[in-house]
């Protein structure tokens, strides 16, 4: 009776055997799906993540799902610092972007980053300075802010991040305004 290796050489796959892989019908030879693969060369920074303790402890940091978490630990990771007082950081507070293409390497789609990035902003841990456009020619740049410290407070100043166009100038009104089609509203 022969037993079926499912160790670190085999794949964790009965159908692969240590010296290669058995293609089944219908699957590709790929383990790694495309959303999982290593960022490209480009997108890399070599910078430690600094996030101080109350940030992570807070209730705001608890409140973000996987995606919005990793998209803040980015623009953590892009900020620039210098060695103050007793080795503790300072941070420069200039604007940061991260582009939907950086995001889309790391596997966040378009609609998840938009939603991520909005959720930011509600929540406190970031402040749009300029919204971009110009068909990704123009990236938005975002401030690392500390409204979420008061988050949860009568002292928390709400943000939104409103629409990118001017009612009426998005592609939905456009067309509605080309066919003469309207909404009925109940």
């Amino acid at each position: 009776m022969a037993t079926e290796k499912t160790g670190p050489g085999s794949g964790g796959c009965p159908a692969q055997s240590k010296g290669g892989s058995k293609k089944l019908s219908g699957q590709s030879t790929t383990s790694v799906h495309p959303r999982q693969a290593p960022a490209p060369k480009r997108f890399r920074l070599r910078r430690q993540v600094r996030i101080e303790p109350e940030m992570f402890e807070s209730l705001p940091f608890r409140l973000l799902s996987a995606k919005a978490m990793w998209t803040l630990l980015r623009f953590l990771q892009k900020r620039t610092w210098t060695n103050g007082r007793r080795g503790r950081p300072v941070y420069s507070d200039e604007p940061l972007s991260l582009t939907y293409s950086e995001a889309d390497a790391f596997g966040i789609s378009r609609a998840q980053f938009h939603r991520t990035l909005r959720r930011l902003v509600e929540l406190g841990f970031l402040d749009p300075v300029h919204r971009g456009g110009a068909y990704g020619r123009d990236p938005s740049t975002y401030r690392v802010s500390s409204r979420w410290e008061d988050y949860g407070t009568p002292q928390f100043r709400e943000v939104k991040l409103g629409r990118l166009l001017a009612p009426g100038q998005d592609v939905q009104s456009r067309l509605t305004k080309k066919n003469g089609i309207t909404r009925e509203t109940p």
